[in-house]
């Protein structure tokens, strides 16, 4: 019952955040293209679950994830960018658009990420929120939208927790994995 309440607060909490659909005729002028603003935001975040009972591990659990992906030069805020490129050109409607002199700006905020116990598992999988906010050369919003990934769904990738310290392709894999479900769900919204 906690666990199902947890879920859904968070859920509600995530869906609270600010949404702007992108008006039909502001489309037509995005052949003006998109710049993806650098650096993407990464909020310090990583918490890491056990199951979906929030329990914040010690310091030195957080300083370990933090450490072994800064040793392997693992970025996650890359990832989802590299994920956001390659399926925004990939989509017919918008092939082209994403230019370094693109008058329009996207922002994109990666609200958490972490590893999170997979359900009765000892299993973990990686969870994944991110926020776009595009603007108009006048600084007006014109699209908002944010979504994220939990360790409820078959579409990333679970591994044991030592597993993700044996070999850094295992975290990237796993966060490329979480990345192309939000940035998936991302661009259909902007569609």
């Amino acid at each position: 019952m906690i666990r199902l309440f947890l879920i859904l607060s968070l859920t509600f909490l995530i869906g609270c955040a600010s949404t702007v659909k992108l008006d039909p005729g502001i489309k037509s002028k995005l052949s003006d293209g998109i710049a993806i603003e650098p650096p993407i935001r990464l909020t310090e975040w990583p918490k890491f679950y056990v199951s979906a009972v929030p329990t914040h591990w010690s310091n030195a659990q957080h300083e370990r994830i933090k450490d072994y992906l800064a040793a392997n030069k693992i970025d996650v805020a890359s990832l989802v960018v590299e994920e956001f490129r390659r399926q925004i050109n990939n989509d017919t409607n918008f092939s082209g658009l994403i230019r370094d002199d693109g008058k329009y700006r996207l922002v994109l905020t990666i609200d958490h990420f972490g590893l999170v116990k997979n359900g009765l598992s000892i299993k973990f999988k990686p969870i994944l929120g991110v926020k776009a906010k595009m603007t108009d050369p006048l600084g007006r919003v014109v699209w908002e939208y944010s979504d994220f990934v939990t360790y409820i769904n078959s579409d990333t990738l679970a591994f044991y927790y030592e597993d993700y310290y044996k070999d850094p392709e295992t975290f990237r894999t796993a966060f490329t994995s979480a990345a192309k479900v939000v940035v998936s769900s991302l661009i259909n919204n902007l569609k």
